[in-house]
C-alpha cells in the first residue's frame, strides 16, 4: 500500500492543506534544507501541494538564489492561504506518524461524508455556478494534491539563447540533490531539463519551423491555451519573457488586463489568428464567477505553479496565445467558477494543475467542464490515488514518469504518479479500446461496473528529473505531474493548429482523448508512444506499470513526431 503523512483536521483553516518545497542548494554549496509545513483545509479548499518529505536543515551557501516564499499554516482568513518568506530556519516539523493510505474502494471517502455535514458557504446570488455545481464544489474534501518540488539551481547557460537549441544535444544539468537526508546519504543526483532537451525527448524537435506558408501552425499559432490557477502572480509575464530569452523562445506580447466594464467576455479575451506570435493575458475571476478588474491576493506557492505552467506551455507551443485565469482563492467554489469562465473562451486546450481526492459529488462538478476545449488535468503526486478533475471523463489525465535520458529516451514510472480506478466515475467511451487493470471482463453484464481509469497518458514528473523555471531573477528546478499537464495542453494546440492548416476541424469535447486512445492501436502503438513498463506507484496489484495501458502511466509518453501526423490524419 502507498504510505503518506496524515493531515490533522483543522476545519476552516488554510486553503493550502500542505505545501512542501524541497529547497536544495544542490551543486551550489554545502548547505541544503527541506521545508515542510502541514495543515488541513476546510471542505471546499484546493491546493497544489502534498508533502511526504522529511525535515533537514543546514546553512545555505551565499551563492544560492533567494529562498522561495511558501504557504504556511499560520492563522488566516478561513479558506485562504497564509504565506511567509522562509529564511534559514524552517518551521517546526509535525511529529505525525506515517499512515497507510487505503486501497481505492467505496469506503475510502469518509472525508466527503464529514464535509457534507459541515455548514456550507452561501452561494452568491449572481454565481455562474448552478446550485448543484455550487453545492458539489463547496463539499470538496480536504485535498491531497500534487507536490510542488522546487529546487534552487544555478542559472542555466546561454547555449540556447540564440534559438539554435544547442542544449538538445547536450546532457541535462546534473545537480547533486540534498533535498532529503536519504538522497544526501546515497549521493543521488538530480537532472534538470531545458525546453530544447524536452522537445528532443518527446519528438517535438523535428517539427517544421514557422514559415509564411504554414503560418506557425507547428508552433501553435492561432490557438489559445487557457491555464487555470488561484491567486495572483503579477510577475508571470516578466518571468515568461526572461525564460524565453534564456532558451531562445519567442518573446510574448504582454496584453493588459482583460477587464472592461460592460464588455462581453469575447471582446475582453479575443481569439488569436493563424500567423500570430505569442501573447499573454491574465483574467481575474471573483468568487461569483465574474470577470473583474481587481487582481486576487497573491500567494507564493500558487505563484510558482503559475510560472511553471505558463513557461512550459510556451516551451511546447511557443506561438500560441496563453490566457491565465486567476481564481479569487483556492476554494473549490472559486476554482469551479473560474473553470466555468474558461469553458466560454473558445480555447483549444485548458490546463488544470490542481485537484482534490474524488468524492461522491464529483459527477455533478463534471458539468462545469463544457465548451469546445480539451480539458487537461494533473493526476496528482501521491501515488495510488484518484483525484478530480483528472478523474472526470471530460479530462485528459496526465500521470508521471522519471526521464533519465533524452536520447535515447529512457523513462520509468514515477512512484508519485497519481492513478487508480475511480470509485464514482464510469469508464468513458474513449477507454473502451484498452483493458483497464482492476475492471471486470468486458461483458454486457459488467457494463455498469466499468470504472474510469486514471491516468490517460504520462510525462516526465520526478523531482529528480525536473524542469527549469525562472522566478523573479532566480532559477529553479520543478517536478510534479503539474509540469506535464500544460505541456500536454500545448500539444493539443499544436494538433489543432496543424489540423486547421490542413483544412480539418479542431478536436472538441473529448475527441482528442478518443484520438489519443485510437493512436494506441496495436499497429501504431510503438511508434506513437513510449510504453513505460518499469516502475510502480504503490504495492497493490494494479499499482505497477504494464505492457500497454496501466494505472501508473496510462498509455505512456508521446513520440510526438509520429503522434502528430496520426492526429492530423483523422477526419
Amino acid at each position: 500500500m502507498h504510505t503518506r503523512r496524515p493531515v490533522t483536521a483543522r476545519p476552516f483553516h488554510h486553503g493550502h492543506a500542505k505545501l512542501a518545497m524541497a529547497l536544495s542548494l544542490a551543486g551550489l554549496g554545502a548547505g541544503a534544507w527541506v521545508l515542510q509545513d502541514e495543515g488541513a483545509a476546510a471542505p471546499g479548499a484546493l491546493t497544489q501541494a502534498a508533502s511526504q518529505s522529511t525535515m533537514s536543515l543546514a546553512t545555505p551557501a551565499p551563492s544560492a538564489p533567494a529562498p522561495v516564499a511558501v504557504a504556511t499554516a499560520d492563522s488566516a482568513t478561513p479558506g485562504t492561504f497564509a504565506s511567509r518568506q522562509q529564511g534559514t530556519t524552517p518551521p517546526a516539523a509535525d511529529a505525525e506518524p506515517m499512515a497507510t493510505l487505503p486501497e481505492p474502494s467505496a469506503a475510502h471517502d469518509a472525508a466527503p461524508e464529514a464535509a457534507a455535514a459541515t455548514a456550507l458557504p452561501m452561494r452568491p446570488t449572481q454565481s455562474n455556478l448552478t446550485p448543484a455545481q455550487w453545492n458539489a464544489a463547496a463539499r470538496m474534501p480536504t485535498p491531497r494534491l500534487p507536490t510542488l518540488h522546487v529546487v534552487p539551481v544555478k542559472e542555466p547557460s546561454d547555449a540556447d539563447a540564440s534559438g539554435l537549441n544547442t542544449s538538445a544535444s547536450q546532457p541535462a544539468a546534473n545537480v547533486h540533490d540534498e533535498a532529503t537526508m536519504q538522497a544526501a546519504a546515497t549521493g543521488s543526483t538530480a537532472l534538470v531539463y531545458t525546453p530544447a532537451q524536452i522537445r528532443q525527448a518527446y519528438g517535438l524537435s523535428t517539427l517544421p519551423a514557422a514559415t509564411t506558408a504554414n503560418k506557425g501552425a507547428y508552433q501553435g499559432s492561432g490557438q489559445m491555451i487557457v491555464i487555470i490557477n488561484a491567486y495572483h502572480n503579477g510577475s508571470a509575464g516578466a518571468n515568461l519573457n526572461a525564460f524565453s530569452a534564456k532558451f531562445g523562445l519567442p518573446s510574448c506580447t504582454l496584453l493588459p488586463s482583460s477587464y472592461k466594464a460592460g464588455a462581453s467576455l469575447a471582446s475582453m479575451v479575443t481569439a488569436p489568428k493563424a500567423g500570430d506570435t505569442c501573447s499573454f493575458q491574465t483574467v481575474f475571476v471573483n468568487a461569483a464567477g465574474a470577470v473583474v478588474g481587481n487582481a486576487p491576493a497573491t500567494n507564493a506557492g500558487w505563484a510558482t505553479e503559475i510560472n511553471l505552467d505558463v513557461q512550459w506551455a510556451h516551451a511546447i507551443a511557443p506561438n500560441a496565445k496563453i490566457v491565465l485565469i486567476e481564481a479569487e482563492s483556492a476554494t473549490g467554489t472559486a476554482i469551479a467558477a473560474a473553470m466555468k469562465v474558461a469553458s466560454q473562451l473558445g480555447a483549444s486546450a485548458i490546463s488544470m494543475s490542481y485537484g482534490a481526492r474524488e468524492y461522491a459529488q464529483v459527477t455533478q462538478l463534471d458539468t462545469v467542464m463544457t465548451g469546445t476545449a480539451t480539458w487537461v488535468a494533473a493526476s496528482g503526486d501521491n501515488g495510488v490515488e484518484v483525484q478530480w478533475p483528472a478523474a472526470s471523463p471530460s479530462s485528459l489525465a496526465v500521470g508521471g514518469t522519471v526521464l533519465t535520458s533524452v536520447s535515447p529516451r529512457a523513462e520509468t514510472g514515477w512512484t508519485g504518479s497519481g492513478g487508480g480506478l475511480s470509485v464514482y466515475e464510469k469508464m468513458p467511451a474513449f477507454q473502451a479500446s484498452v483493458a483497464i487493470p482492476g475492471n471486470p471482463a468486458k461483458t454486457a453484464a459488467n457494463a455498469s461496473k466499468m470504472r474510469r481509469g486514471v491516468p490517460d497518458v504520462a510525462y516526465n514528473a520526478s523531482a529528480q528529473t525536473g524542469f527549469y523555471i525562472h522566478q523573479n531573477g532566480a532559477w529553479y528546478s520543478v517536478g510534479g505531474t503539474s509540469a506535464g499537464t500544460p505541456q500536454w495542453a500545448a500539444m493539443v494546440t499544436l494538433a489543432n493548429a496543424v489540423r486547421k492548416l490542413n483544412g480539418k476541424a479542431a478536436f472538441t469535447g473529448t475527441a482528442f482523448q478518443q484520438a489519443v486512445y485510437g493512436a494506441a492501436a496495436a499497429s501504431s502503438y510503438r511508434s506513437n508512444y513510449l510504453d513505460i513498463t518499469v516502475g510502480s506507484n504503490g504495492s497493490c496489484t494494479t499499482c505497477k506499470t504494464l505492457t500497454g495501458y496501466d494505472l501508473v502511466t496510462g498509455l505512456g509518453t508521446p513520440n510526438f513526431a509520429a503522434l502528430l501526423p496520426a492526429l492530423v490524419a483523422l477526419k
